[in-house]
């Protein structure tokens, strides 16, 4: 997937875990911050996992702003 932040939300990122994009941007809310933290939280299955590329690429589409959000910063920190 070449743009996470436009794919709906139950693209699934990974077959073999039964994961979606929804369970990897709940997973960054909860506060996992590292791919094999999101993996656990979103699928308990991080040894079988073969989507770590697309999970750290959500990652960085999101956590960023995520933080932000829970800083209450408004502008991802390029002011604050």
């Amino acid at each position: 997937m070449e743009d996470w932040k436009k794919a709906p939300q139950d693209t699934v990122v990974c077959e073999s875990c039964n994961m979606t994009k929804r369970d990897v941007v709940k997973a960054l809310a909860s506060g996992a911050e590292t791919v094999e933290d999101v993996i656990a939280a979103a699928s308990g299955q991080s040894d079988r996992c073969d989507c770590k590329e697309d999970v750290q690429a959500i990652i960085d589409a999101y956590l960023p702003s995520i933080k932000s959000m829970k800083s209450g910063c408004c502008c991802k920190g390029d002011c604050c």
